[in-house]
């Protein structure tokens, strides 16, 4: 078997990607991205960016990437960001902490913190840790790095995958929702009164496991 390189896994990222020609849509499938996230695809690509990262006296650091944090794996290799892998190693920081925003605590925009996008605080010191700047920092002195994290790394790896009787969803506004196509269906506004209804399909990665494999959805735009 070839060992994978991070120009291997940059293609096949970039090839699993849908609507890639439109970067407030595109998204890579839950599916296919884990599938292509294996152990010894990480740690192909960790061996070329630096062996002593994962010899094999330390495979928790492969462990960990191939199975809890594949997405922030995915979104270092695609931004060329591999030299923080060892510090969300570190730090412990997982794919279930995405996505994470800035939050800013005063008016003039000084001062910020790194939060959960629509979720508790349990996990500050883990998000103090992973994103905090300074000497010692990976990320280093200015925050470009962090922010370009925020804005738009992330989203192209987390569209959300939609569950078996919940009916409300509430999403940050920078979500890359998982639609494959637009049947361009809609109603006037003088039928729905103050919007318009569009039909959308749904990445069957993102379905529910027992629904069918064409769900449309509709969406309301005020």
């Amino acid at each position: 078997m070839s060992v994978v390189t991070c120009e291997d896994m940059i293609e096949k990222i970039a090839n699993a990607m849908v609507c890639r020609k439109q970067p407030a849509q595109k998204f890579v499938p839950h599916t296919l991205l884990r599938q292509l996230m294996t152990w010894d695809a990480v740690r192909g690509v960790l061996l070329e960016h630096n062996s002593e990262l994962c010899q094999d006296t330390n495979p928790e650091l492969v462990e960990f990437f191939s199975k809890n944090s594949f997405k922030v794996f995915a979104i270092l290799v695609m931004n060329e960001q591999l030299h923080l892998a060892q510090h969300f190693y570190q730090c412990r920081f997982e794919d279930n902490m995405l996505p994470v925003e800035q939050v800013w605590l005063d008016d003039n925009g000084d001062d910020w913190k790194i939060g959960l996008c629509n979720k508790g605080s349990s996990y500050d010191k883990i998000l103090r840790d992973t994103f905090r700047l300074g000497q010692d920092s990976p990320w280093g002195k200015r925050a470009r790095s962090i922010e370009n994290f925020c804005q738009s790394w992330q989203w192209p790896f987390i569209p959300p995958i939609f569950v078996k009787d919940t009916f409300r969803y509430k999403f940050p506004d920078s979500i890359h929702l998982p639609f494959i196509e637009s049947f361009d269906r809609k109603l006037p506004s003088d039928c729905s009164f103050y919007s318009y209804v569009e039909e959308k399909c749904v990445h069957v990665d993102h379905l529910p496991e027992d629904a069918v494999r064409r769900l449309s959805l509709l969406l309301i735009w005020c």
